[in-house]
């Protein structure tokens, strides 16, 4: 007897279960949504207003998203946050359906790290995964300035490809990520947020913007008029700067600010800087054996690459223990003088 009471106790509660979840999925399936809640979020210190909560509702209604009093069921928040997320001045964005019936919608306002000044003369905001904004001239955000041979859909196709290699191929993301670290348009954003970044000032008020030539020819254009910096493919600046600091410290001092048009820290161990109207470079050589505590040795120039002076000029000696080989001269592409006033930093 108290087999069968146990019995039918468990069938009882098995079809209260029952019905009680159907009658859940009824309420959902009717119950319509209550409004519809949104929350912006910015990074401490942000003082730039790109968007506000009435911008986001517009946004929604261009999208043609009527979504309160729209059935909960009908309601495709993974759709919704697709759409916001194509919104350039927003960083991403993410949607649910709360315990009171509402859509929350949580936005992250874009943060620029970068600004391009592309060949076709427009500019655009980047953030550090490559968003890009077009800029606009009701704001201003006070970032590293890059400008010279950009073409910003060459640069970004990496980007487009490790998205569809996410999204389309399940593709591993840290794989993807390891990727895009090798990208020209990845290089550029680390240089610049290098430069603007608080643990290296006083670089940021050093230099004034930043010139692309090619992948391997990057440039900081400094304040300081008299020449431009070679920093390759903008990776290892921690080594590249050190070098520079030690170049200004004893060799400007009895060169002169004007001696040199280029300064190029592309090469390991040493710097090799250009005369101001001549074609052959000037290697200063470093010691190879630690990077970190290499120091300027000597100036000379190497006849083995060196071509003749404009003006008539004494021949230097290479030293015996040269080797024959020395980097080539400056790119035939570097710029010849700053970016025009659009690459400067201002609005």
């Amino acid at each position: 007897m108290k087999s069968v009471g146990k019995y039918l106790l468990l069938v009882l509660m098995a079809a209260l279960l029952s019905a009680a979840i159907a009658w859940a999925n009824y309420e959902a399936s009717v119950a319509k949504c209550q409004g519809v809640q949104v929350d912006i979020l910015r990074d401490s210190g942000d003082t730039l207003r790109l968007l506000n909560e009435d911008g986001i509702r517009q946004q929604l209604r261009l999208m043609k998203l009527n979504i309160t009093n729209q059935p909960l069921s009908r309601i495709d928040t993974d759709s919704i946050e697709q759409m916001l997320n194509g919104i350039d001045y927003l960083e991403n964005a993410e949607c649910v359906v709360t315990a009171d019936d509402r859509l929350s919608i949580v936005v992250r306002q874009m943060t620029p790290v970068v600004r391009l000044f592309a060949r076709d003369g427009r500019s655009y905001y980047l953030n550090r995964d490559s968003k890009q904004m077009q800029a606009d001239a009701k704001y201003h955000v006070d970032v590293p300035i890059v400008s010279g041979n950009i073409n910003i859909h060459r640069l970004r196709l990496p980007y487009l490809f490790a998205d569809y290699a996410v999204t389309r191929l399940h593709a591993p993301k840290a794989k993807v990520a390891e990727v895009l670290q090798r990208s020209t348009l990845h290089h550029l954003i680390a240089l610049a947020e290098y430069v603007a970044s608080p643990a290296n000032a006083p670089l940021d008020t050093y230099v004034t913007s930043i010139y692309y030539s090619d992948p391997a020819n990057i440039y900081l254009v400094p304040a300081i008029e008299g020449h431009l910096i070679n920093v390759g493919d903008g990776t290892g600046m921690d080594s590249k700067i050190a070098k520079l600091k030690k170049f200004y410290d004893q060799v400007i001092p009895e060169k002169g600010w004007w001696m040199y048009d280029t300064v190029s820290l592309k090469w390991d161990y040493q710097v090799v800087a250009t005369k101001r109207d001549r074609v052959r470079p000037v290697v200063i050589d470093t010691i190879p054996d630690d990077p970190d505590e290499a120091d300027i040795e000597t100036m000379t120039i190497n006849p083995a690459t060196a071509a003749a002076p404009k003006e008539a000029a004494p021949a230097a000696a290479a030293p015996a223990n040269k080797a024959d080989a020395k980097p080539s001269d400056k790119p035939a592409d570097k710029p010849k003088n700053k970016p025009d006033d659009k690459s400067k930093k201002s609005a």
